[in-house]
């Protein structure tokens, strides 16, 4: 159960990184954006960023599951060390 426990770490830290990264990159703003240029690139820029919006969403959502099964892994390693 401990190999469990540290592997499901692991993967936390590994999507913590990639959730710094995605949150980064989301970040970045294009300098052209709504300053009169084509429209057709102010729409492709919006769907990038909720394309990139709807990535962090779902690493999010993976690090609340993983959450979810550390807990349960460190409920029962309570229950059997009493």
């Amino acid at each position: 159960m401990m190999v469990a426990k540290k592997q499901y770490e692991q993967q936390m830290a590994q999507l913590d990184e990639q959730i710094q990264e995605a949150k980064e990159e989301f970040e970045i703003v294009n300098p052209f954006f709504g300053r009169g240029g084509a429209l057709i690139n102010d729409i492709e820029y919006l769907e990038e960023k909720n394309q990139q919006k709807q990535h962090i969403d779902d690493l999010l959502r993976q690090r609340k599951e993983l959450e979810c099964q550390l807990g349960l892994i460190q409920s029962y390693l309570d229950k059997v060390k009493k």
